[in-house]
């Protein structure tokens, strides 16, 4: 049976030629503008039945979100399901705050968008899959995972999205071209029944606003490093930091036991408690037994991200199949900087400076700016630098505490040292550090992070020592 068939019972009609469907516009219940050619589609999904939907917004309603309540376990979801085989971990410690937040952000607007952003490595896929699997099931129309690590293939996810029974209406789903199938699927999600959509690795604004359902009963939970949102995109933002303390400990004796309490926590203080390099070292005390933890933690302490722990040697599958290797997780941000590029060449300057200063502490947003040692009174200069700051927050690698206050994690430093332009940031420690602290009040700053060409030389050599 043909399309032109098969519409008169569930209309689809389809001009133009087929081609591969890289982004689309939804709207007012058709699919249009698919880039790179003009194809048009007009169709109507089945409505929804008055009592399936009130009893989905029934069930949703009960989903637990207070305090006071217990964290689901993970359970059963719907079977038009599709998560891509991610499954719950039993070694996930130390969200329940950030589980609660984000299952009261999603429970009760339709179409409402919760973006958690963070470094690197800090878990964002990894609470994401524990939302889907304990607060899924309460989203009578299913869970669907579309990954946007690759934008060219965000169609294709979106399409495989429909091959188990979400477009039950349509039994020849799988015989369909690819571009019907994504139309099929975007209708079925502008249905008024609850639906949780997962977004991971969306780091193109642009790109989420073109597959984000107009309208419906999807709510819509993004996983994103970039940490910076226009005002009109509708979303909540949550930022997730890493681990606290205890949950680190708790994480490093799942995977070897008889490590003490005090070793553990130093172990986590070096790593600065990021999941990832928690995951890295815990696996790899496992599996070399043999290395006492004091060796480990004085051999971590002098390579840091170089030690072949952190580079994945020793490593178990990861969870969330993301890289398992903290620099080139980092690297995924950092190259995004290209030096050819002005305001991309400025945040890397900045970048190196900052990791010249005290790791993990409080860094004065007018401190590191000043290290740039700008003309004065140059407007233009001025806000180039506050672009190149702002491009670093965006991507993840500089955490903005408040208005006036930045962080740089410990092993983003540690990072930033290695790969950064060694005799520029060796000149900052040497001087521009100095005149830096020197341009505003000295007392304000030695606390926080005044930076001297003693601390700065051993970051200068690619550890995390300044």
């Amino acid at each position: 049976m043909t399309s032109d068939q098969q519409s008169s019972h569930h209309p689809i009609a389809v001009r133009g030629d087929a081609g591969v469907v890289q982004a689309l516009n939804v709207s007012s219940g058709s699919v249009r503008d698919i880039i790179g050619q003009q194809t048009t589609y007009a169709f109507s999904a089945p409505p929804a039945d008055p009592g399936a939907l009130a009893a989905a917004e029934a069930l949703l309603a009960r989903m637990p979100v207070d305090d006071k309540e217990p964290i689901p376990a993970p359970g059963r979801l719907a079977p038009c399901s599709y998560l891509h085989q991610l499954t719950p971990n039993p070694l996930f410690v130390g969200r329940d705050a950030e589980l609660r937040a984000l299952a009261r952000a999603l429970r009760d607007q339709p179409g409402a968008v919760a973006v958690t952003t963070g470094i690197g490595g800090v878990g964002k896929t990894q609470l994401a899959i524990e939302v889907a699997h304990r607060y899924g099931p309460y989203f009578t129309g299913g869970v669907f995972w579309i990954s946007f690590a690759e934008p060219a293939a965000v169609g294709t996810a979106i399409a495989r999205c429909g091959s188990r029974g979400l477009v039950d209406w349509r039994p020849d789903f799988g015989q369909l071209r690819p571009d019907e199938q994504i139309a099929l699927v975007c209708a079925a999600w502008q249905s008024p029944l609850p639906r949780l959509l997962i977004f991971d690795n969306c780091e193109d604004e642009e790109l989420f606003q073109q597959w984000r359902p107009p309208t419906g009963g999807c709510r819509v939970l993004v996983t994103s490093r970039r940490a910076v949102w226009g005002a009109t995109s509708g979303t909540v933002r949550h930022d997730l930091d890493t681990l606290a303390r205890d949950a680190s400990v708790r994480l490093l004796q799942s995977y070897r036991a008889e490590m003490e309490q005090e070793a553990a926590s130093k172990v986590a203080a070096v790593l600065g408690d990021l999941p990832l390099a928690l995951h890295l070292a815990g696996s790899f005390l496992r599996r070399y037994r043999q290395i006492p933890v004091d060796a480990y933690l004085d051999q971590l302490r002098t390579a840091l991200i170089s030690h072949p722990s952190l580079q994945g040697r020793g490593a178990e599958r990861s969870p969330t199949r993301h890289e398992l290797d903290v620099a080139r997780t980092f690297a995924l941000s950092y190259n995004q900087l290209q030096p050819t590029d002005p305001v991309a060449a400025t945040a890397r300057a900045l970048l190196a400076r900052a990791a010249c200063l005290a790791p993990g502490e409080p860094i004065p947003r007018e401190l590191l700016l000043a290290t740039l040692e700008l003309p004065q009174d140059e407007l233009d200069a001025a806000l180039h630098a506050e672009d190149g700051l702002q491009r670093l927050i965006e991507l993840g690698l500089l955490d903005e505490e408040s208005e006036n206050v930045l962080r740089l994690h410990r092993l983003v430093a540690a990072y930033a040292a290695h790969v950064s332009d060694v005799t520029q940031a060796r000149e900052f420690g040497r001087a521009g550090g100095s005149r830096a602290g020197a341009k505003n009040d000295p007392g304000e700053y030695r606390a926080v992070s005044q930076p001297s060409p003693a601390r700065c030389a051993p970051a200068l050599c690619g550890t995390a020592g300044c």
